[in-house]
């Protein structure tokens, strides 16, 4: 019934069901398929993928003619549990969405509210210019009426010792 080599724990058994689909996953990501890009694979996938070609290579032509249709019941069966988990999970699926527009929303009337202070940048930068170029004049004005009254103080005094002593 089993290849030479092939044992049934070898075709069904959970750890290797598991090592086969860690490898198919990483194969099914690899470079023979998909198409050629930039991106290189990462460690990960390059060790799965090496992990899984070499389980194939350890395995009989007749196991190997079985890996199609394996893969291909792996496939079956992770797409039933993707559509499972949508069903299960959909109020969370739709929460998600709805805290995303949410977010989405906030960030655009936040982006609208940088805007207009990004507009009004330059008028309060010319009102800042105007104010210290004020705030300078007054302390200048202020201390010249200082002088003027410490001035004023002295020759006030000065008079008034002139008159007491005539």
């Amino acid at each position: 019934m089993y290849a030479s080599g092939d044992s049934p724990s070898d075709v069904r058994s959970p750890s290797s069901a598991r090592a086969r689909q860690q490898g198919r996953s990483s194969f099914s990501k690899s470079s023979l398929g998909r198409p050629p890009t930039s991106a290189k694979p990462s460690l990960e996938d390059q060790e799965q993928e090496d992990a899984y070609f070499t389980e194939l290579l350890s395995y009989s032509l007749e196991r190997l003619g079985k890996e199609p249709e394996l893969l291909k019941a792996d496939q079956d069966h992770l797409r039933k549990q993707a559509e499972e988990s949508a069903v299960k999970h959909y109020k969370a699926f739709i929460n998600t969405a709805s805290c995303l527009e949410a977010a989405r929303d906030e960030m655009q009337g936040l982006a609208g509210h940088v805007d207009a202070l990004l507009q009004d940048i330059p008028v309060l930068d010319r009102v800042c210019e105007q104010f210290v170029t004020t705030a300078k004049a007054l302390q200048a004005k202020q201390t010249e009426n200082k002088q003027l009254q410490s001035r004023s103080f002295r020759l006030q005094h000065h008079t008034l010792k002139t008159m007491h002593a005539h």
